[in-house]
């Protein structure tokens, strides 16, 4: 039997029914909703569901060692997710007019002893076309597969409402810890990232003109020791 952990992080991309417009390349392709790619380039409303289905296909993809659906563009997307869920779905784009798919069954798509009838039951819970059928993030926590990993009291709901970046009062820390990532594949260059992000700090952080500066002598400093 194949054991597979889901650990389901989920960002609330908007409240159900009130979030506005958002930009809809929020995912790779292979993990992209459906309702993400009917909306196209279109800016659309969407909620928890997208992170959902991504969870579901990656935790198919961990069950089988390849990705459950592998379109080469939107449309291919959809039709390979119309291959094993059926579709498309009633009010789609008129370009999938007169064009159905039947869908397969689940364990059809698992076929084999080595999946685990609970695990298949999840990702086809998560793998809803049907956002309003999709499992929630409370659901799939709450399911027989992950009985063993559930723990409502380490569960904490996320509260809906405008998301701000208040909780990051430390501009400049997120430059820092790239600068000395980079120096762990660069050691020629360590003492002057080390020296360069001391620098900037000592500033504040926060002074466009000195942070040019020091982007500007990292850059000098790392082409010099690459000639």
């Amino acid at each position: 039997v194949v054991v597979v952990v889901v650990v389901v992080v989920v960002v609330v991309c908007a409240a159900a029914g009130g979030g506005g417009l958002m930009t809809t390349f929020v995912t790779t392709l292979w993990y992209r909703a459906p309702e993400l790619l009917f909306a196209g380039e279109e800016e659309s409303e969407y909620d928890q569901g997208v992170d959902i289905w991504s969870t579901g296909c990656i935790m198919a993809e961990l069950m089988q060692l390849k990705p459950l659906f592998m379109g080469k563009n939107p449309n291919k997307q959809l039709e390979e997710i119309f291959a094993v869920c059926g579709g498309p779905p009633a009010g789609a784009d008129d370009v999938w007019a007169g064009r159905k798919w039947p869908g397969r069954p689940w364990k059809e798509v698992f076929a084999g002893d080595e999946f685990d009838e609970n695990e298949i039951d999840l990702v086809s819970k998560m793998c809803q076309i049907d956002r309003k059928k999709r499992a929630s993030v409370l659901q799939a926590l709450q399911h027989p597969h992950l009985e063993e990993w559930h723990d409502p009291d380490d569960e904490p709901d996320c509260t809906k409402g405008e998301f701000t970046w208040d909780f990051d009062d430390s501009e400049g820390a997120a430059e820092h810890a790239l600068l000395r990532q980079f120096a762990k594949f660069h050691p020629e260059v360590k003492k002057v990232i080390t020296s360069l992000a001391d620098e900037d700090e000592e500033a504040g952080g926060g002074e466009d003109e000195h942070k040019q500066q020091i982007h500007s002598e990292f850059q000098f400093s790392y082409n010099a020791q690459q000639q």
